[in-house]
């Protein structure tokens, strides 16, 4: 098939619009009878008139053949053969193979010789192509020489790929500049939960970009986007926002090809600070403890779980504190809040000037306003032990059960843990003065098999009984 018969009905590149996401991809190793794929990739935002220019060829292709390849040791992956039915950039030859992009170490390599069978390598942005389908692929060539493609090169089926075609049909005949576009958005407090955040357009904000000598600036419209013209080359783009504000994806560095594009995106937040001390009663500094900024309309009991709009910070060995990133607002300062007491860093929740939370001082933060000069004081905790044995309800020991403790009011956090002894004995280290759910879990040929129980240790424990039904 011609290109030109192919494409010559389309004539205009679809815009493309999203917010950059962070690539994340997990590699895993499955033996060869359990192979299983977990949907975990995301991409930085990719669209055609900026793929086309990242990849190394661009082609039609169908999907004829899918087998195992043995990459060294026990380790394969699997590759795919693919029929190219139309070449739209670049050159290839008219049968391929397509590997995975994420090639083993070679000490994963000879790792792998001390596990027996075959184990298959595969990464969750590796394509999960279909046999006999049609696809626009998108490929690199790997060091060694071959052709790899993932889910963020831009590859897609045919059929989904209609903006990829009307693209590439004007690129012959676009002018040779490049295009900047994208949005900025700003995060707030929640107008109608002020413990919660929201993300809203941040208009008339000034764009700086970089090439070179070459200085360009454009700023958002009301909606928050840009989109601009620029020449092509190496550029750094950047807001041009004060010190109150902090800037997130800044400064971006990108190339912006001729005829290509290259898209963009920023998050904003009010630079707000506290900054402070953490002691004792003694007025000894207390180190690497966490301080939380907790927005004062929280219910009380309830933990903050956003670190947007509840920062927190690290005491230092002289234990002073500094939390940015403070959105405005009202709030409450804490030690051990999000977290509860932990064996290193034993205190109580502690909110300032030393208080419990009913007592606690209100702060107001303006847009990037600092406030100094707060110091809380807190009183450790005393560590204890907690013993016991975990038995079956016949009396029988439960031999290396999983033994947790975690603060009823901070559920999740687990303070201690120990495994069982031959006679289902177990001790952890805890801290006095705390509600705990201690639990035991064994797996069974019955399947799992848990207990549990609630638990104030105010002292020594001895002699706790828990008691797991087979």
């Amino acid at each position: 098939m011609n290109m030109a018969s192919f494409l010559g009905r389309r004539t205009a590149a679809r815009r493309f619009a999203g917010a950059c996401q962070v690539a994340l991809a997990t590699v895993l190793l499955v033996s060869a009878v359990d192979v299983q794929r977990a949907e975990a990739c995301s991409c930085f935002a990719n669209p055609p008139c900026a793929a086309v220019w990242k990849a190394d060829a661009v082609f039609i292709g169908t999907v004829v053949d899918r087998a195992p390849e043995r990459i060294g040791g026990s380790l394969s992956w699997t590759v795919h053969k693919v029929a190219v039915g139309q070449t739209l950039r670049g050159s290839v030859d008219s049968f391929l193979t397509l590997v995975p992009g994420n090639r083993p170490t070679a000490e994963q390599i000879e790792a792998s010789k001390s596990h027996p069978g075959e184990s298959m390598m595969m990464s969750t942005c590796d394509y999960s192509f279909e046999l006999g389908k049609q696809y626009v692929i998108y490929a690199r060539r790997t060091s060694d020489g071959r052709w790899t493609t993932s889910m963020c090169s831009g590859t897609k089926l045919l059929e989904e790929a209609s903006a990829d075609l009307d693209y590439i049909a004007t690129i012959p005949t676009a002018e040779p500049t490049g295009r900047v576009y994208g949005t900025v958005e700003r995060t707030v407090l929640d107008p109608a939960d002020r413990s919660a955040s929201t993300s809203v357009p941040a208009a008339d904000v000034r764009i700086a970009l970089v090439s070179g000598t070459n200085r360009l600036t454009t700023t958002t419209d009301k909606e928050g986007k840009l989109d601009v013209q620029v020449p092509p080359g190496e550029y750094t783009i950047a807001p041009i926002v004060p010190g109150t504000v902090r800037v997130y994806g800044a400064p971006f560095k990108t190339t912006v090809p001729a005829r290509g594009c290259a898209p963009v995106h920023f998050g904003l937040t009010a630079n707000g600070r506290i900054e402070g001390r953490v002691v004792r009663s003694d007025g000894t500094p207390v180190p690497r403890t966490s301080v939380d900024v907790v927005p004062a309309d929280l219910p009380s009991g309830e933990r903050p779980d956003s670190f947007t709009t509840s920062p927190s910070g690290t005491t230092d060995d002289n234990g002073r504190f500094s939390v940015d990133a403070i959105l405005p607002g009202r709030y409450v300062v804490a030690v051990n809040a999000r977290f509860g007491p932990r064996l290193f860093a034993p205190y109580p929740t502690t909110y300032f000037p030393g208080v419990g939370r009913q007592d606690a001082r209100v702060v107001e933060v303006g847009e990037g306003e600092r406030k100094t000069g707060f110091t809380i004081v807190v009183n450790p905790l005393s560590e204890t032990t907690v013993s016991g044995v975990v038995v079956f309800d016949d009396d029988r020991p439960v031999v290396e059960a999983n033994v947790t403790a975690a603060p009823v009011d901070h559920k999740g956090m687990i303070m201690g843990s120990a495994k069982t002894d031959n006679g289902g004995a177990f001790e952890l280290r805890l801290l006095a003065g705390v509600t705990y759910q201690i639990r035991a879990a064994i797996r069974t040929e019955n399947g799992f098999r848990q207990t549990e129980a609630v638990v104030l240790v105010d002292q020594q424990r001895e002699g706790l009984r828990l008691l797991i039904r087979p």
